[in-house]
């Protein structure tokens, strides 16, 4: 549901592992290769790490935890 919104706004959803090559330009590794991207400003949504009590059956349905989110303006 929330690719299909994504897709729709005109969005690109990049999933992978980000890091700071050079000011304003990060170096993004998807599964199909590297990708690097620019803007003019770069904002960091880190929020927080969840964590997960030991209750039996929690770490199975693995529940939906924070994630780390970068927009590119």
């Amino acid at each position: 549901m929330h690719a299909e919104r994504f897709t729709a706004s005109g969005v690109e959803l990049m999933m992978g592992e980000g890091r700071f090559i050079a000011p304003k330009t990060i170096e993004v590794a998807l599964n199909n290769g590297i990708r690097r991207i620019t803007a003019v400003r770069v904002f960091l949504v880190v929020g927080s790490r969840a964590t997960l009590p030991n209750i039996s059956g929690l770490a199975a349905a693995e529940p939906i935890g924070h994630r780390f989110k970068i927009v590119l303006g």
